[in-house]
């Protein structure tokens, strides 16, 4: 194998590494069959899937970096051009990626406690911003101290302005309900990304309270209330005021153990910034 051009990957999108993408075909592939002879589950492109695969690499290895980013370094001890450096091999028990969760969150909190949200949380009712009806309900009772499952909203970016978000989430709640035939929108909250400047974000209300959702491909995990964060590949860390408003809404409605959708089910959902975040905020 020829050595590979040294490049720091990074999840950029979905099609990184096609032909019609940046050039990175080889190395991609390259990664992608290194990671599946570890017993890592990736996708076919360097998306969101094959960008955790490499994270969960990395925390096995005990490389530095973490958050589904290779730098150069990692990329050649990951393909077998060098040995791994004996401080990796010293630090491979220590919580790399807990400790990066309790450095990100800290920096979250430091900015939450500067820019806490005013006013009440603002909830807009089902009806208020859909204009369909669910096809059924499954109630699934959400008492006091029920665990809640986070999203992302996955491949994309999230909406600029209000309406457009709403927009977005509409489109998304039509292609569940109209071209998969669910009963409704899969989540039973939506967090919008419109709370920056010291606001709540507005959460949209999907299946709402002790409803079953269709969030999580999980039996057990599909009883419980599923929050999605509007953000994805192309806007991947949420703003603080998102996340202040998910630990609102969970005072306002009783939740208990925050969880991630990985958790439940084959996914990079909901992506290693709000992955690190649930870590750290249980």
């Amino acid at each position: 194998m020829a050595r590979p051009r040294i490049v720091t990957l990074r999840l950029t999108s979905p099609r990184m590494g096609r032909p019609a993408g940046d050039g990175n075909a080889a190395l991609v592939a390259a990664v992608q069959h290194r990671l599946r002879g570890y017993g890592i589950e990736q996708d076919g492109a360097y998306g969101p899937r094959t960008a955790m695969a490499v994270s969960i690499w990395q925390e096995r290895a005990g490389a530095p970096h973490v958050a589904g980013a290779i730098v150069p370094d990692e990329l050649l001890v990951l393909l077998g051009y060098r040995k791994m450096p004996r401080d990796w091999v010293a630090r491979r028990g220590d919580p790399v990626r807990r400790q990066a969760a309790r450095e990100a969150q800290d920096r979250y909190a430091a900015l939450a406690a500067s820019e806490r949200p005013a006013g009440a949380l603002r909830i807009v009712a089902r009806e208020d911003w859909c204009d369909f009806a669910p096809r059924a309900r499954s109630l699934a009772l959400h008492p006091p101290g029920v665990p809640h499952v986070v999203h992302w909203f996955g491949p994309g970016a999230a909406a600029d302005g209000y309406d457009a978000q709403v927009a977005q989430v509409l489109r998304f709640a039509r292609y569940h309900r109209f071209d998969l035939g669910w009963a409704d929108l899969g989540y039973n909250w939506v967090v919008l990304r419109d709370g920056d400047g010291g606001r709540y974000c507005t959460v949209l209300e999907g299946r709402g309270r002790n409803v079953r959702g269709a969030h999580s491909g999980h039996n057990v995990a599909n009883g419980y209330p599923g929050v999605l964060v509007l953000c994805g590949t192309g806007t991947p860390t949420p703003t603080v005021s998102q996340l202040v408003t998910v630990q609102a809404l969970r005072t306002s409605e009783g939740w208990g153990r925050r969880t991630a959708h990985l958790e439940w089910y084959r996914t990079s959902c909901p992506g290693p910034p709000l992955w690190s975040w649930v870590q750290a905020n249980r």
